[in-house]
């Protein structure tokens, strides 16, 4: 739990500087039109309760919103998600699916959390 905690804090303090809670329409206007990077940036503040109200399961339609768009940053949160059963059922064969997804697209803590959750299982990429 404490690398989540860093985590969120490193995630935090790049994406969403200093949000008013007035821009959430503009953005989720934004992410409506397809604009991934803004999915996934409404996505960090509903799973970590910045500038707006938590909200996990919210949470985890932006990720896949932006992940489905192959944002690799969103692939990596919403494995976080499966991993830890955050908004969704623990589904660990889900997160290393995500994790591998941003891997391949070059996301250092998605080949970071893959293996970590490979080396729980036993396995090695």
């Amino acid at each position: 739990m404490i690398k989540k905690s860093c985590i969120a804090v490193l995630l935090l303090s790049h994406y969403v500087p200093a949000l008013a809670g007035d821009t959430v329409p503009e953005m989720t206007q934004a992410c409506d039109k397809g604009d991934a990077e803004v999915c996934f940036d409404l996505g960090v503040m509903y799973d970590y309760a910045k500038g707006i109200s938590e909200d996990k399961p919210q949470a985890v339609l932006l990720y896949t919103k932006s992940c489905d768009a192959n944002y690799a940053q969103a692939c990596s949160n919403l494995g976080l998600m499966y991993a830890n059963g955050e908004g969704v059922s623990k589904d660990r064969k889900k997160a290393a699916k995500l994790y591998t997804q941003a891997c391949d697209q070059g996301d250092v803590m998605g080949c970071y959390n893959l293996g970590l959750i490979n080396k729980a299982a036993g396995r090695a990429r």
